[in-house]
């Protein structure tokens, strides 16, 4: 396959957590964005950890039944990132050729169900250690509602890259 072919898309969510004492004798604190700024190395971590199976990154795409999907998207992997002043999740996926915005549309839509149920829901179960207590993190927030902002590389030779902002999609 031509390198020009392949794109790199990191879609952008918000995340959100519960912040309690790690002896569970207290109510959870809900943190959004800019809250997790502070926490955002023990959170990076974790979320590489659970993203591992043995040494190998897992690859969300695996488990997914849209076989038009499977055939486009060569992985979609789920890591934090902290742009400005919020923390926020990204899922970097890299597709053969440019996904129309039909196919985006239900890649993020499987990426939803995914961290709701799937993966995140596994990230979920596993409390995070910080110095002000154990954070449960939730890559989808409570109106089960997850949105997603594309920013979009397309490689091409010579490993320039152009980069272009899309809209945001919403499931």
């Amino acid at each position: 396959m031509n390198r020009s072919n392949i794109y790199q898309i990191e879609l952008y969510h918000p995340l959100t957590a519960d912040l309690c004492s790690c002896d569970y004798y207290t109510s959870p604190q809900r943190l959004y964005g800019k809250d997790l700024v502070p926490y955002h190395k023990e959170i990076y971590a974790a979320v590489r950890d659970e993203a591992k199976i043995g040494h190998q990154v897992i690859n969300l795409i695996d488990s997914c039944k849209d076989l038009d999907l499977v055939d486009k998207v060569i992985y979609a992997e789920p890591s934090v990132k902290k742009i400005k002043d919020e923390l926020v999740g990204v899922t970097t996926i890299l597709t053969k050729g440019q996904l129309e915005p039909t196919a985006l549309n239900r890649l993020c839509e499987y990426l939803a169900t995914e961290y709701a149920d799937g993966w995140g829901s596994v990230m979920e179960q596993h409390n995070i250690s910080t110095e002000d207590g154990c954070l449960t993190l939730h890559y989808w927030n409570n109106q089960n509602k997850c949105s997603f902002r594309v920013n979009e590389m397309q490689s091409q030779p010579k490993n320039k890259s152009t980069s272009r902002k899309k809209e945001v999609y919403e499931r």
